[in-house]
């Protein structure tokens, strides 16, 4: 075996409020006898899960980028375009929530985005979005 990951999960208790828990996540890879821990995203598990993004920048028919965030919940975060289209020419990257790409057509495309945490069988968050191309 040449290469092995651990996926972590730290439960820390904040000094300042006994009844916060900070959940950190962490991947140790070891990697031909030498380890290396990465820290992947730090969150609390009393955050609900949340969409941040209300709204994406408009585009004019050029190469065009923009990213759905979210907080909260447990990641990592799965995201998707749940109804409606995207813009011919755009695609949506599920594991970042970054819409990208060179639209091929104009018009206000409307369209839901889902995100589910790491939580297993949970149901996600849903936000409406429009792009307009111009």
């Amino acid at each position: 075996m040449e290469r092995a990951c651990i996926d972590l999960l730290v439960v820390c208790q904040e000094k300042s409020f006994a009844t916060t828990l900070t959940y950190i996540r962490y991947l140790l890879c070891i990697y031909k006898r030498t380890s290396m821990l990465y820290k992947i995203r730090q969150t609390s598990a009393f955050v609900p899960l949340s969409i941040l993004t209300t709204g994406l920048a408009q585009g004019v028919g050029q190469p065009y980028t923009d990213t759905v965030r979210a907080i909260g919940g447990i990641p990592f975060y799965n995201w998707a375009v749940d109804s409606g289209p995207l813009p011919d020419g755009l695609s949506f990257n599920s594991f970042t929530g970054e819409i990208s790409g060179t639209p091929s057509a104009s018009g206000t495309f409307s369209f839901t985005v889902r995100v589910r945490d790491y939580v297993e069988g949970g149901a996600g968050v849903t936000v409406p979005l429009s792009i307009t191309i111009n």
